[in-house]
């Protein structure tokens, strides 16, 4: 399952729970730096670098929550914290130091809060680094006193490397179960459960994207209602069995001829349909409106096959400069109104409605 690439909603939650836990994490480490001198005889440079922990620590929960770092949050708290406990670890016994106790827990924070790479790189920085602190026992003193024990030394470094594995794949199981949930409740209640096109919701979060992103790139967009010609008629003949039966397999045409990952369709409701190209102008919008009613044309769907008439669909679009600042209302509404007017021209055809600029007369029919 992919976890390097997140949309705009997984960032944020990512790092609010970064934030959350380094919050937490200060607070914690403010309080062990004011209670281990009462409990525990230790040198002073314990207690120097708790406070100073402490400080890093509370300006990375003010950072965060000040929103200076989102996209980073979870690896900046994580490198942090690491930070924090590399030299308390070296100092004081390395895997015989009471501050391993938290080790497993970085590669299971780290596969929650940033994914799957962060979770593997905190397991395999932590392995090597009590490895590492274990093979070089005699270079760094252990200025807590303890005695050393090579084979106790030996037992605790296997099961600290050994307990962060499973942390590291109880985060992966832990964090595809939820993140499966989370797409399947987006299907709930941004999916169309009859055509799987995107339904009202979905298509408001869609255009909105889309909205921004043209925006951002000064691009137009446009926004097609696509209305099924006479659907009524075809239901009442044939059953809802098969106008259910159509529908989908005029969703499928219509996402056919649409450019996977930039353009969206959506079902409006009943058999209206809605078509979102980004990045298109009049004279594109055109050629797509008519290859979109060719393809419907072609189901050869007939509610009497006397009819030389099969199923077609009428088709009102608008196209808008993002420079206009159009609201998704208003794109759609202006599209609604050239339906109609392909409605009473005839129906079985498209007609295309253009935003100006100014405040009065914005949209006019072509």
């Amino acid at each position: 399952m992919r976890d390097t690439v997140y949309g705009e909603g997984e960032v944020l939650r990512r790092a609010q729970q970064a934030t959350w836990l380094a919050g937490v994490l200060a607070v914690v480490s403010t309080l062990a730096s004011i209670v281990r001198p009462l409990v525990a005889e230790m040198p002073p440079i314990f207690s120097f670098i708790g406070v100073a922990n402490s400080l890093l620590l509370a300006c990375a929960w003010w950072a965060m929550r000040s929103g200076w770092v989102v996209r980073w949050a979870p690896g900046l708290l994580l490198g942090l914290v690491t930070l924090s406990l590399l030299p308390l670890i070296t100092i004081s016994g390395g895997p015989n130091s009471q501050f391993v106790t938290m080790l497993p827990l970085f590669p299971l924070a780290g596969v929650m809060l940033g994914g799957r790479r962060l979770g593997l790189g905190m397991l395999v920085f932590w392995s090597v680094a009590i490895l590492s602190m274990r093979l070089g026992h005699d270079l760094v003193p252990d200025l807590t006193g303890e005695a050393f024990e090579s084979a106790k030394a030996n037992a605790r470094a296997l099961w600290l490397i050994l307990t962060s594995v499973v942390g590291f794949l109880f985060g992966l199981h832990f964090d595809g179960s939820t993140r499966r949930l989370q797409a399947r409740l987006v299907d709930l209640v941004e999916r169309d459960p009859l055509t799987g096109l995107a339904n009202r919701r979905g298509l408001d979060l869609g255009l909105s994207r889309s909205l921004s992103a043209a925006a951002r790139l000064d691009q137009q967009v446009t926004v097609m209602i696509v209305d099924v010609d006479f659907f009524k008629r075809f239901n009442d003949h044939k059953g809802h069995a098969e106008g259910d039966l159509a529908l989908q397999r005029i969703a499928a045409a219509l996402t056919g001829h649409c450019r996977h990952g930039q353009d969206q369709v959506a079902r409006l409701g009943g058999e209206e349909f809605v078509v979102v190209l980004g990045d298109t102008d009049a004279d594109a919008a055109r050629v797509v409106a008519d290859k979109l009613r060719h393809a419907v044309r072609a189901l050869d769907l007939r509610f009497d096959p006397h009819l030389d008439q099969p199923l077609t669909v009428t088709i009102g679009y608008v196209c808008a400069p993002a420079r206009l600042e159009p609201s998704q209302d208003e794109l759609l509404r202006a599209a609604d109104s050239a339906l109609y007017e392909g409605k009473r021209r005839g129906r079985d055809r498209s007609v295309l409605a253009v935003l100006r600029e100014g405040p009065d007369s914005r949209v006019s029919l072509v």
